[in-house]
């Protein structure tokens, strides 16, 4: 991404025109190759160009890799994407939050029929340049971090089309907003550019018009420079509040969702007991990931880790001995309606596994006759911490709220078209 210091409309060496929205803009205090790269704030950047035949993917193969560099890992960040905001689904979504890279595509706008959640854990912090590639290669769609392959899914799927922007650094609404730095952004249609390991490029990328793909290199030549190049000041807060906060709703219902109460704000806290669930049990991940699985859903709704929370998880026996797990209170402390107390026990009576992982016959079960996965029952218990209601009705299986589980399940870690709609109607 080459230019001058400060520019925020380009052209790219294919010929499309990236024009940036709120103070996204060339850099030439950071760069991996060429001098320049583009920088985001945080709040509100992005730059965008309009729909174009080179990104319908169709069923075939396709990649997309980056430089970036993160100025702060806090909140979901948008790396790059073709829908409009957090609630509708898309061909395909890259982002990244304090926990988990995200790779997402859509065959149908109702559901992510390829979903990747790789915890990166101490692999990715702030200040390092980073080599992201997102590769479809047949039914094979792969994550590398610098050239590792660090995980993968198998799904055959024709990514869904539609008329939206695609973005960088951000959702046209302004969400998800991505803080830091991204270089040699380049998108590959049908051709898989890795297939195993291989050792990220040592040099700029040049643009060829392909035979017989399509692909280009945003490689930035700016039209437009701003006279003064505006400031910043890092901040690790969460950005996606609107600016006259409503209250959170309360006593919604809709398809294959409803719930009675809500947060008397739009974050929530929660603590993991580590008398019962010591870091060294291995489940932090699995925690952390079912509560970033809704603030990804979420537009403006946040639950975030603190260590002196009164709403905690722990593990050990329940009162009812063949539940997988209790959630209370009970009768829900709330004052007017606003929820003030959760806490959730996982039931030390069955043996419980963190494998994400789907065996290739079935994309909803990681195999296990004898283990109930971490992740899949605190997704669908963090609903119940907003209050979301268990589900009955049989054409609601699906749903991360359905109200029943099994050995190995691992199919509500993905949320639904239905808890998307629920936690973006209580928290508007």
């Amino acid at each position: 991404m080459n230019g001058t210091d400060g520019a925020q409309a380009f052209t790219d060496e294919s010929g499309k025109i990236w024009t940036g929205a709120g103070n996204a803009q060339i850099d030439s205090a950071q760069s991996v190759f060429g001098g320049t790269s583009a920088l985001f704030d945080g709040s509100g950047d992005y730059l965008s160009t309009p729909n174009h035949a080179d990104f319908d993917f169709g069923s075939g193969s396709f990649t997309v890799d980056f430089w970036v560099k993160f100025n702060s890992l806090a909140g979901t960040q948008q790396l790059i994407s073709k829908r409009t905001n957090p609630i509708l689904y898309g061909p395909f979504s890259m982002a990244i939050d304090n926990a988990y890279v995200y790779f997402v595509s859509s065959s149908n706008g109702a559901t992510w029929g390829e979903y990747i959640q790789w915890p990166y854990g101490t692999n990715i912090a702030t200040g390092t340049w980073y080599h992201f590639a997102f590769v479809r290669n047949g039914s094979d769609w792969r994550f590398y971090l610098n050239g590792i392959s660090r995980a993968f899914t198998t799904v055959s799927q024709t990514v869904m089309t539609n008329t939206a922007d695609v973005t960088i650094g951000g959702l046209p609404d302004g969400s998800f907003s991505f803080n830091g730095w991204i270089d040699e952004m380049r998108v590959s249609k049908g051709v898989a550019r890795w297939t195993a390991n291989f050792t990220p490029p040592t040099s700029e990328y040049t643009f060829a018009t392909p035979t017989p793909i399509a692909t280009f290199t945003p490689t930035l030549t700016p039209t437009l420079a701003p006279t003064n190049t505006p400031t910043y000041t890092p901040t690790a807060t969460f950005t996606n509040m609107p600016t006259n906060t409503p209250l959170p709703n309360y006593g919604g219902s809709g398809i294959c969702w409803s719930s009675s109460n809500s947060w008397e704000s739009y974050t929530a806290y929660y603590a993991i007991d580590r008398d019962t669930i010591p870091e060294s049990k291995g489940w932090d991940s699995s925690l952390h990931g079912a509560a970033q699985m809704w603030n990804f859903a979420a537009q403006h709704f946040e639950s975030i880790y603190s260590e002196t929370s009164s709403n905690i998880i722990s593990y050990g026996e329940t009162n009812e001995p063949n539940a997988l797990e209790e959630t209370g209170p009970p009768s829900p402390l709330f004052v007017w309606t606003r929820l003030t107390e959760r806490w959730t026990v996982l039931n030390s009576a069955f043996d419980w596994d963190t494998n994400n992982e789907p065996i290739p016959e079935n994309p909803n079960s990681n195999g296990s006759t004898t283990t109930i996965n971490v992740q899949n029952v605190m997704t669908h218990e963090f609903g119940h911490w907003l209050d979301l209601d268990d589900v009955y009705e049989i054409d609601c299986e699906h749903v991360t709220m359905w109200n029943s589980g099994d050995y190995g399940e691992i199919s509500k870690i993905t949320l639904s078209w239905s808890e998307f709609n629920a936690i973006n109607w209580q928290y508007p």
